[in-house]
């Protein structure tokens, strides 16, 4: 069931949707799975009652257990719950507040029109109201990141809450988005003020303390075993808590499985079942039609179509699914690292006077011109490149094909420079926040409706956001940390993580632990031109590519067919064959 708020004039109605309150002169119109009345809907014009909406039950929690944490804390005590869900709570004195879970992995829209205010999870709400209209910003995001971090949507009409935000209404013309300050906290000055030991031990604690309360609800769980080193630990110390863990870990015939042997060691070390469930390639195309039409937003992640397909299996045999995001943005990645690197390095080269530099230009020419390039650098760019999937020449050239404005200088996220080491690492965590992290939330909270469990996803909560404020560069990346002559012998993926790591070691072997890392890589280029040849073909057959793009495809013609299925999809779904026949773009 999707969730809905409305504030309209209370002589509107809106039947058969029942009448939650009013609130001044309007009513509130609210669908969700779960409601609760603390006292009965005054018959006043503007008494509106205490009540509380819920889309889900968080974790372990009682609706009267969240209305008495919301009335004693406020938004805040959000950061204490488990689980994914949205929801409304109006405090029977004209306050109304429309929220969700602390991961964020509901999509909310939103419009304000002269007849209301209308918050829907569903963007194709009937509620909800369309012009043929692009919104060129919108568009730029999704062409991009694919991805809306902030208030823009593909469409012109329509709004999203902003990534961390929540709404605070008093009537539908008093509305404010206000954040929910989750990611304030990383911003603050770093020192080695824990040593190694006592890191260790608070990380364990705190994922141990999310799975007793986890427990309270749900005897056994299921988690997700990627063959990495954060699932692997998540694994080990769920088998401590739950009654039955099972691991599941999806793979696939098409090309290798390089994360795959690990994961069979991994899970055989710990003596746990092991379910591999495989990827059926044919069904990508229903999936991403599914997946693009239920949240009104492009797939992000090519492994989503992975992850939907093993959740699925998953829910037939377990309600709680573990899940280890956030690991690498709150306690060490290789990207960020090699941005905290590249800025030191500009400021290394920034102190020395540049005739010290003019010899190299005679000697090697070469490394001349790439010791100016990074010297002279904007490092704003630091943080832009980090979440594009198209590269500007590739972006240039398609809105060029198609008509669109050329590509703009602004962006949703101030990307400014950063002015010293930390502020560069608060903005790539940051920046991993409100893109990649959020919309993969989004998209595994999809994933998690579809097949019916229930998602917990121990390193993201509130405490683990503070304890990780608490790591000195060493304890984020290694001894070298970000340190221009210690990096000089080149930089080691696993380096970073060394407090997850060293954890994972009083688990498995050191070897086994730091072992070569793979990624978690799927064959799309191969599923492009298998199972998805006839979607992609038929994209040059509407229109949306000036050249038709052929096998073997690179990583940039992934991604660039990848954002086109998803927009197509997205524009079928409002009854239009390609942007042309959206007949507008404004912004």
């Amino acid at each position: 069931m999707g969730f809905r708020v409305a504030l309209v004039k209370s002589e509107q109605g809106f039947a058969p949707q029942a009448l939650i309150s009013s609130l001044g002169d309007e009513a509130v119109i609210v669908a969700a799975e779960h409601v609760l009345h603390s006292d009965p809907v005054s018959e006043n014009e503007g008494e509106s009652g205490e009540w509380l909406a819920l889309s889900q039950l968080p974790i372990a929690q009682s609706l009267p257990q969240v209305l008495e944490g919301l009335r004693r804390e406020g938004i805040d005590y959000l950061k204490h719950c488990l689980g994914h869900f949205c929801g409304a709570y109006a405090d029977g004195k004209g306050q109304l507040w429309v929220f969700r879970d602390q991961f964020n992995s509901t999509k909310l829209y939103f419009q304000q029109r002269s007849d209301g205010l209308f918050i829907s999870s569903d963007w194709q709400d009937p509620w909800l109201e369309y012009l043929a209209t692009i919104d060129s910003r919108g568009l730029d995001e999704y062409l991009r990141y694919r991805t809306h971090p902030e208030s823009l949507s593909l469409f012109e009409q329509l709004k999203s809450l902003p990534a961390y935000s929540y709404f605070a209404i008093r009537s539908a013309s008093q509305v404010s988005l206000q954040a929910t300050g989750l990611q304030a906290c990383l911003d603050v000055p770093r020192s080695a003020q824990f040593s190694d030991l006592q890191l260790k031990q608070q990380i364990r604690d705190q994922v141990l303390a999310q799975y007793q309360q986890a427990k309270q609800q749900y005897a056994e769980a299921a988690v997700l075993l990627s063959g990495g080193v954060d699932s692997f630990l998540l694994c080990a110390l769920a088998t401590q808590v739950f009654d039955k863990v099972v691991a599941y870990t999806p793979y696939w015939l098409e090309g290798q499985n390089p994360e795959l042997e690990r994961a069979k060691a991994f899970a055989k070390h710990l003596g746990m079942e092991h379910v591999l469930v495989e990827f059926d390639a044919n069904a990508i195309d229903a999936t991403m039609r599914r997946m693009v039409g239920q949240l009104g937003l492009p797939l992000r992640n090519f492994s989503s179509v992975v992850l939907d397909q093993l959740l699925e299996e998953v829910g037939k045999h377990h309600q709680l699914v573990v899940y280890g995001e956030y690991a690498d943005s709150l306690f060490g990645s290789n990207i960020a690292r090699e941005r905290l690197l590249s800025y030191a390095q500009q400021q290394w080269l920034q102190k020395l006077p540049q005739w010290s530099l003019s010899p190299l230009k005679v000697l090697a020419p070469s490394l001349h011109q790439r010791v100016m390039r990074q010297r002279n650098r904007d490092l704003s760019e630091l943080y832009q490149s980090i979440y594009f999937t198209v590269d500007m020449q590739r972006y240039t050239t398609l809105c060029e094909h198609l008509g669109l404005p050329a590509p703009g200088l602004w962006n949703s996220i101030d990307f400014a420079a950063p002015s010293s080491h930390q502020d560069c690492l608060y903005h790539c965590q940051l920046v991993s926040l409100f893109i990649g992290i959020y919309h993969h939330m989004v998209e595994i909270e999809a994933s998690a409706q579809h097949a019916g469990v229930a998602i917990l996803s121990p390193f993201g909560n509130q405490a683990m956001y503070e304890l990780s404020t608490r790591l000195s560069a060493p304890q984020l990346f290694g001894p070298a940390g970000y340190s221009v002559l210690k990096n000089l012998k080149g930089l080691h993926a696993t380096a970073v993580k060394p407090l997850l790591r060293e954890l994972a070691c009083d688990y498995a072997p050191r070897e086994l632990i730091y072992a070569k890392k793979y990624a978690f890589d799927v064959p799309f280029a191969k599923w492009l031109a298998g199972p998805l040849a006839g979607p992609v073909a038929q994209l040059s057959k509407l229109g949306w590519l000036s050249d038709p793009l052929t096998p073997p495809y690179s990583k940039q013609d992934c991604e660039l067919l990848w954002t086109l299925l998803c927009l197509d999809i997205q524009l079928q779904a409002k009854g239009w064959t390609n942007l042309r026949s959206a007949r507008d773009v404004k912004g």
